[in-house]
């Protein structure tokens, strides 16, 4: 696989890091952060910040040409849909009819991608969590690397790459404690501690990054991410950091438990913070935590010098690289979203099989083979008289049907007189002065309409003749207005006579009292 530049940051700063992913392992290559110099954005100018960033790129001698750009959690739409249990083959779709109805931009406006949940064991059917992303960012990706001189490769989202990082970290942790406990144990302990995870599905694990103003969490269980929160805050000190900190945590628990009630967390980490802030923060969840070490060696290496300082960064671009491992957990991609599975057609396995029994068969049982056409000949005369048997169970079927069907469009078209002349007399306008019909016309119509009705009368007013006839199209009327005339009733001066379709009921149509 071809070395790989992982992209992070925001608005005020970049991070980058190129990685090599061969034989399922992956390793640093080099690192890269800057600050964006004034009047340079890819929002501003995405030719003049990709020009910028091939410059800065070179000089730190990342030479990748695949791109891959972890957006920030803020940046994206994070929703937890629950569905209905559906087959694998119709959940992509179902995801998207359920996120469209729940966006307010237009789906074709965004890129959606979505992780499918373990199940909720008090409640029935499927979790997934969706995540969308404009169109208009990711094309500005797009337009910043043509210029940097680099591809898009894929794009993510900070939560799944957090989430992978935590797994690892995770792992490590196990297999550490695994090989401690059978140096005193025995090989035994060591099994016991490696399947611990998958014998308690409720176990789930948190990590907390802190980035100056910027709260980011990942909650994982199951091995892949359940849930993500991100947030800015207006901290300036120690205490306002512990505090924003503390608050954030909460409303990320209290949000993840109305999802995943089933939960409870045994491990967390802490990244970007310190000794006393991962104690607060200890005393709060009820666990323990972990405060993490950016220099610390992982699976990647090293970590680049320049990368050192930000812990942040270093522990989103791992997840990010680690994700590519073939044993990495589902990740987010809203350049390649998932797509449901292809279907497989059986009808070429039976051919091959079919084939294969043939010419076994014709070489083994030569002699046999008269003997098995006419047993064939007698299967097929046998299936073409059930054959014919059935299509004649049809076709007496089929006159039932057709006589059924033609009762039902008769019961429709009945339409009981009293009742419609009662029905248009409620939907007239006013109180003791309203409108009057003089003349009533019922005629049966064909096609989506019932009946045609004529209706003449008279109104005191024009807008009494326009009520009416909204009223008759809120109710299922197709109405064919024409003009009002002058009427010779002094005190109802609008004359009226207009004809309107009676259409079949709608599910959600009003229907008159």
């Amino acid at each position: 696989m071809a070395d790989l530049l992982i992209v992070t940051g925001e608005r005020q700063r970049m991070a980058a890091a190129q990685v090599a992913v061969e034989g399922g392992r992956a390793r640093w290559l080099g690192g890269w952060t800057a600050t964006w110099p004034d009047g340079v954005s890819p929002t501003l100018n995405p030719k003049a910040a990709g020009e910028w960033l091939r410059s800065q790129w070179s000089g730190a001698g990342l030479s990748a040409r695949l791109v891959w750009i972890v957006v920030p959690r803020e940046e994206i739409v994070l929703r937890h849909l629950e569905l209905p249990v559906v087959p694998d083959e119709e959940l992509a779709d179902l995801v998207r009819f359920q996120a469209a109805a729940r966006s307010a931009v237009p789906l074709d406006q965004t890129s959606l991608d979505f992780l499918p949940l373990p199940a909720v064991s008090s409640r029935p059917g499927r979790d997934v969590l969706a995540a969308t992303l404009p169109n208009a960012v990711v094309d500005r990706f797009r337009l910043t690397l043509k210029a940097a001189d680099r591809e898009l490769a894929g794009v993510t989202c900070s939560s799944t790459a957090l989430a992978e990082w935590t797994l690892r970290q995770s792992r490590r942790r196990e297999l550490e404690g695994a090989r401690s406990d059978a140096t005193r144990s025995g090989a035994h302990a060591l099994m016991a501690t490696l399947t611990r995870r998958t014998i308690d599905p409720g176990h789930a694990e948190l990590t907390v990054v802190l980035d100056g103003p910027r709260i980011e969490m990942a909650l994982i269980a199951e091995r892949q991410l359940v849930f993500g929160h991100a947030a800015r805050t207006a901290a300036t000190t120690e205490d306002e950091t512990s505090a924003a900190l503390q608050a954030e945590v909460s409303r990320c628990l209290v949000a993840a438990g109305r999802t995943r009630p089933d939960l409870h967390l045994q491990q967390a980490w802490l990244v970007g913070g310190h000794a006393a802030q991962a104690k607060v923060l200890q005393e709060q969840i009820g666990c323990a935590v972990d405060l993490v070490d950016s220099l610390k060696p992982s699976e990647l290496g090293e970590c680049p010098a320049a990368l050192r300082p930000y812990a942040a960064d270093v522990v989103l671009l791992s997840g990010a690289a680690l994700a590519h491992l073939p044993d990495a957990a589902p990740n987010i991609d809203f350049l390649h979203p998932r797509h449901p599975p292809p279907r497989r057609d059986p009808r070429k396995q039976q051919l091959a099989v079919g084939a294969a029994a043939a010419l076994f068969t014709a070489f083994v049982v030569l002699g046999g083979a008269q003997l098995w056409l006419r047993r064939l000949d007698s299967q097929i005369a046998s299936l073409r008289s059930e054959l014919a048997s059935l299509n004649s169970v049809v076709s007496r079927g089929q006159r039932d049907l057709l006589a059924a069907k033609a009762v039902e469009e008769w019961d429709v078209r009945n339409i009981d007189q009293l009742q419609q002349i009662l029905e248009l007399e409620e939907l007239l306008p006013g109180d003791l002065k309203r409108p009057y019909l003089s003349n009533y016309q019922f005629a049966p119509a064909t096609g989506d309409a019932l009946a045609t009705i004529t209706l003449a009368g008279a109104a005191q007013t024009r807008e009494h003749v326009e009520t009416f006839q909204k009223q008759l199209r809120e109710h299922n009327y197709r109405v064919k207005p024409s003009p009002l005339t002058v009427s010779r009733d002094d005190d109802y001066p609008s004359a009226f006579n207009f004809s309107a379709d009676r259409l079949a009921a709608r599910k959600g149509a009003p229907q008159a009292k």
